[in-house]
């Protein structure tokens, strides 16, 4: 008797079973169907960074360094092994008396306001760059020279090994401090807006 009972049960409860795995299958379905055919609108895309309590005077801190951060790149970085990858150079060559640095700059990089980054920008700007960023080190530096359209070559007073560690200085439009070439452009008058950088290679 009681495994009629356990019979009867079971075959009550099959029905309900399938009932709900097949709603709930017909739910999973609908909803994938919902979230693709909703176009993404890429052209009103906001940047949002929550960050704790920032300084607004330092600026090496706080909010200075993150507006620099999103707005401005250096030659080369320190990638996440510790090697240096290229940013703005593309590659670069130690000369073997380490008195010289010759870099090939990448191609169709662009300042925020649409002027190219070139040799000569960079000839004209890098030594004041390397001077505020590394002060009394970059007296060692002789001359920056434009050897071409993408060619700039930094020559020493003296063999050094920190070469391309100088090159982690940012790079800004000559005359205009707050126009770089990075990814965000930072809003006029402004220090905690951004907008997308339309020029960005």
């Amino acid at each position: 008797m009681p495994q009629a009972r356990g019979r009867r049960h079971a075959s009550r409860i099959r029905p309900v079973i399938a009932t709900a795995t097949i709603i709930a299958v017909a739910i999973m379905l609908g909803s994938c169907r919902n979230s693709t055919s909703a176009p993404l609108d890429s052209s009103s895309g906001v940047l949002r960074v929550g960050t704790a309590q920032l300084n607004v005077a330092n600026p090496t801190a706080g909010l200075r360094q993150l507006s620099q951060i999103l707005s401005v790149e250096g030659l080369l970085r320190v990638g996440e092994n510790g090697r240096f990858e290229p940013v703005l150079a593309e590659r670069w060559r130690v000369s073997d008396d380490r008195r010289a640095l010759l870099l090939t700059l990448r191609f169709g990089v662009k300042f925020h306001d649409g002027s190219p980054l070139n040799a000569d920008s960079v000839s004209r700007t890098l030594p004041d760059d390397l001077r505020s960023f590394w002060g009394s080190l970059a007296d060692n530096v002789e001359s920056v020279t434009a050897l071409d359209e993408k060619t700039v070559k930094i020559t020493f007073r003296r063999a050094s090994p920190l070469l391309q560690e100088m090159l982690e200085v940012v790079m800004r439009k000559p005359g205009a401090a707050m126009v770089g070439t990075g990814p965000f452009i930072v809003a006029e008058n402004s220090m905690t807006s951004f907008r997308a950088n339309p020029n960005y290679y």
